[in-house]
């Protein structure tokens, strides 16, 4: 391919293939407007979605008033040691006391039958047997298995019974303690180690989790980005060659006071532009949706993005999109190349798009390859750098290797491309000759 010194044939290329895609409606829709309807659309979907789950989350973690319901002779001796626990003012401090029922309710069952028909009608929550001995037991040394008969069906079983664990095990840590206090025992004995962890104030979140949540929205929001990125470049690669021969306009193209480097150079200029523009209607869609999406998350998910990326960081990001941009052009030129029509090259096109996915993530997942090999591979290279740079790893020298390795793609790409267009074979005859 020649050195394009000269501007002007290339200039003009580009702008006439420039004036055709703005008269394309549908192509103009579909590049730009797409876009700034799909962010806000995917946005409002995952806000609804995270503020779905946390609730039923939240709902599944929120304590239960339980009803506990106690039957048997010694029903009377275990209701007493719960009561007097549930209203000990120094309750929160035993060991077991994470996980206790917003409120704990204890009564004694007349008989099994009663038991029975108070949980089915719901006046009951959980149904507890009390062995006979229980109460000698619990003022000796001895030890006793308390069985769950029941649990209602109006109330989650799995918390109960969780609720139930954390009640009995605060009781046995209460009779344990008693114990060691009669034998004169001191409770250092079986506690020689406590961690004591202070209280979190002002609602603060940890650096590895606020880490984690970036990470994870930095390379959604870079997924999405590549992928409508590269279909911008879709639409003026098919119809810079697949389209002139569709229109009987190649031959003219061809025979141009230019040559073909010049010819490849401008069509590049007029995709790449076109590419371009998408990344920053793009890039505007990102910042509208989530500069709304942000205020309408929770408020626990919102503190978690309070370490927001650096201004230099987003640069760094968006220059790697922009590198990105011209070896979606480059590559999309090429392809189209050598078709024969708009809709074979927009049936080529779409194959790009799941080598697009695949490259994209092997720069987002672990790769068992080091990280300059990654750089230097198209797409993968400029999609790692960007996510590096968003969640604030070091990059070092990536930038400056992925941004010579696309210069790299580039240039073959276009040398392709020139070397199809020479070939009247390719050219008049389309793909089959192409094959060969």
């Amino acid at each position: 391919m020649k050195p394009a010194a000269p501007l002007s044939p290339a200039s003009a290329i580009a702008r006439r293939d420039l004036r055709e895609f703005v008269r394309d409606r549908r192509a103009v829709f579909i590049t730009f407007l797409l876009p700034l309807i799909a962010y806000p659309i995917v946005a409002l979907a995952t806000v609804l979605g995270l503020r779905s789950a946390l609730e039923q989350i939240d709902g599944a973690q929120q304590p239960l008033e339980l009803k506990l319901l106690l039957t048997g002779a010694d029903a009377p001796a275990v209701a007493a040691r719960l009561v007097a626990l549930r209203d000990a003012p120094d309750r929160t401090s035993l060991k077991a006391a994470d996980g206790w029922p917003s409120s704990l309710g204890v009564s004694i069952a007349a008989s099994v039958e009663a038991a029975i028909e108070e949980v089915r009608a719901g006046a009951a929550d959980a149904w507890v047997d009390v062995p006979p001995g229980t109460a000698r037991a619990l003022q000796t040394l001895g030890g006793v298995g308390l069985p769950l008969q029941a649990t209602s069906p109006n109330i989650d079983a799995e918390a109960a019974i969780g609720h139930l664990e954390a009640v009995f095990e605060s009781l046995a840590d209460a009779i344990r303690r008693e114990r060691m206090a009669r034998l004169q025992v001191p409770t250092s004995v079986f506690e020689p180690v406590t961690l004591i962890v202070a209280p979190k104030t002002g609602g603060g979140t940890s650096v590895a989790q606020a880490s984690s949540v970036i990470s994870t929205i930095a390379s959604s929001m870079l997924m999405i980005l590549t992928l409508l990125t590269v279909t911008g470049a879709f639409h003026p690669a098919a119809d810079a060659f697949a389209g002139e021969k569709e229109r009987g306009t190649i031959e003219t193209l061809l025979v141009a006071p230019c040559g073909i480097g010049e010819v490849v150079w401008g069509k590049f200029l007029a995709v790449y532009a076109v590419t371009l523009a998408t990344l920053v209607a793009n890039l505007v869609a990102i910042s509208g949706t989530a500069a709304v999406g942000v205020q309408a998350l929770p408020e626990n998910l919102q503190g978690l993005l309070t370490a927001a990326p650096e201004a230099a960081a987003v640069l760094t990001a968006v220059a790697t999109q922009v590198v990105l941009a011209a070896v979606a052009a480059a590559a999309c030129l090429a392809i189209t190349s050598s078709l024969r029509s708009l809709k074979e090259a927009h049936h080529a096109l779409t194959t790009v798009m799941l080598a697009v996915s695949v490259l994209a993530a092997a720069g987002l997942v672990p790769m068992p390859l080091p990280r300059e090999a990654i750089a230097a591979m198209p797409v993968a290279g400029q999609v790692l750098v960007a996510r590096l740079a968003l969640t604030g790893e070091p990059i070092g020298l990536l930038l400056p290797l992925t941004i010579l390795a696309a210069v790299g793609w580039c240039w073959l790409l276009l040398k392709a491309t020139a070397a199809a267009l020479a070939d009247e074979d390719i050219i008049f005859r389309g793909p089959d000759a192409a094959s060969g």
